[in-house]
């Protein structure tokens, strides 16, 4: 009785049909692929061409691979992508989500001696809110030139009077009071070890801050606006730590950003500004 061979070299190696066309595995497909190396990646099946086991692929098989094989490939670019969306959003934010202190609309002069939490004096008077528009007028409405309340609205505004401290306002290298607590250090290197460990934690972002505002480095509370150290001093919980630090009056005008003391000489030199508008 003659011996029948079970296996054909004659056969696809992935289904071992023979009765439709059959391609080499060693060359490329009509879209580009080695067979060989697609059975390789996808199955982990090694094919070598002497291991004397069937040396072709039929056409369903090879259009099979190339199918899984794109499959996995947008498996993968889609993937990848998701997560470079999501990591993308995470940097964001909405103006909604987070507290970020904007321009403010009066000036708050704040009198020397108000009485904190520790502080030993009380003072009768309250604190003064001084309007922009009520210090133009009385400085320039005596004068004998008319003036156009227009021209007024567009020459001044809201931040034209800030109040400043003079602590903060320092250069960082000299800066030992936080800004975002009553802290008080002898070196800016005691604060900055005290930002890192007390506020970096309670940062309301994650990522870059966004595209028109500003983070402060020491508090890391997000500021809009240029002016943000000067706004943040409208707030009643930083005012109330600058009047028990006993913080000097000092009132900083945003146009040339010159320091007067007190609100009289600032009233002064806020003239000076006028009269340039007028010379113009």
């Amino acid at each position: 009785m003659a011996n029948t061979s079970l296996m054909s070299p004659i056969m696809c190696r992935v289904c071992m049909k023979s009765d439709c066309p059959l391609f080499s595995p060693y060359e490329p497909s009509p879209g580009g692929y080695l067979p060989f190396d697609l059975i390789a990646s996808l199955a982990q099946v090694e094919i070598n061409r002497d291991d004397e086991l069937p040396q072709m692929i039929c056409s369903n098989c090879l259009n099979d691979l190339e199918i899984t094989n794109k499959l996995i490939t947008t498996c993968k670019d889609s993937d990848s992508q998701l997560r470079q969306r999501l990591s993308a959003d995470k940097g964001k934010f909405s103006p909604h989500e987070y507290h970020v202190i904007e321009a403010i609309n009066e000036v708050e002069v704040i009198n020397e001696s108000e009485e904190s939490d520790d502080a030993v004096s009380v003072p009768d008077a309250p604190i003064e809110l001084l309007d922009i528009d009520d210090i133009i007028e009385e400085e320039t409405f005596d004068s004998d030139e008319p003036i156009i309340q227009d021209d007024i609205n567009t020459s001044f505004h809201v931040d034209d009077l800030i109040l400043t401290d003079p602590v903060v306002q320092t250069f960082d290298g000299h800066r030992t009071q936080c800004c975002g607590c009553a802290e008080k250090f002898d070196t800016f290197e005691q604060l900055e070890l005290h930002s890192n460990e007390c506020h970096i934690p309670e940062r309301a972002i994650s990522g870059p801050v966004p595209v028109g505002l500003i983070e402060c480095t020491i508090c890391y509370q997000l500021f809009s606006g240029t002016s943000y150290l000067d706004s943040r001093h409208q707030l009643p919980a930083f005012r109330d730590r600058l009047v028990s630090a006993e913080f000097p009056e000092v009132v900083q005008c945003c146009s040339c950003e010159t320091l007067c003391s007190g609100s009289e000489e600032m009233q002064q030199h806020s003239s000076l500004h006028l009269d340039e508008k007028f010379q113009l």
